[in-house]
């Protein structure tokens, strides 16, 4: 698949880094409907955010534990985070 076109390209060009990129505004932390409510559908805010506010330690475990497997498993050099509005999305 994609990965192993990556892995051929990064042996013709071996200073070419590759990254897996998550989240983005639209992952963050959730969407807004119809009516204005956002809808929290997961996301790093969710994932990051216990539901009294505090941080959540276990899932940020989780992901770090599980990026760093997948970048291992498929020969990437990294992962970008794109991890906007971390501290409310109340407003």
């Amino acid at each position: 698949g994609h990965f192993n076109l990556l892995n051929k390209f990064k042996k013709q060009h071996p200073d070419v880094k590759t990254l897996i990129s998550v989240g983005g505004w639209a992952e963050t932390g959730g969407y807004f409907d119809e009516t204005g409510k956002r809808i929290a559908s997961g996301g790093f805010y969710t994932m990051t955010t216990n539901a009294d506010g505090s941080v959540n330690h276990a899932g940020i475990d989780a992901f770090v534990a599980s990026s760093a497997e997948f970048i291992r498993k498929y020969n990437f050099d990294g992962v970008d985070i794109d991890y906007e509005y971390p501290s409310s999305m109340n407003d």
